[in-house]
């Protein structure tokens, strides 16, 4: 029995590593990727959407740069909100309570997401942040 159990110790120890090894070689999209997979959410390359003035009218310009979140649009009374911790219930608490609408949370990755808000800004005439 002893043996076995520093066997599966053993053994533990070098799948862990092996974790640790594969998580280093991933970009960083990938490691939102999995997380999101892992929690149950959609990730979405923020980068890769445009953001139209439609779904930036959404949201007020100061929630979407105090929050720090994208609106992405709304379907069927739902409201689609792109950040990168979905684990901040008081922000989409305040999110529903704001626009009175269902939220759906897809994670994207944090600077992305910054450089993405700063654009969409800008663009919105909103300024620089």
């Amino acid at each position: 029995m002893m043996e076995w159990k520093r066997f599966n110790g053993a053994f533990n120890r070098k799948r862990e590593a092996f974790a640790d090894v594969v998580w280093e070689n991933l970009s960083d999209d990938e490691k939102y990727a999995l997380l999101a997979e892992a929690y149950g959410f959609e990730f979405v390359d923020i980068a890769n959407v445009d953001i139209t003035n439609e779904m930036l009218e959404l949201l007020p310009s100061d929630v979407i740069i105090r929050c720090c979140l994208l609106p992405l649009g709304v379907e069927d009374g739902v409201l689609k909100i792109a950040m990168s911790d979905p684990s901040d219930t008081d922000t989409i608490d305040h999110i529903r309570f704001v626009t009175k609408l269902e939220v759906d949370v897809v994670i994207c990755h944090s600077e992305k997401l910054s450089c993405s808000i700063a654009s969409c800004m800008k663009d919105h005439g909103d300024g620089p942040l």
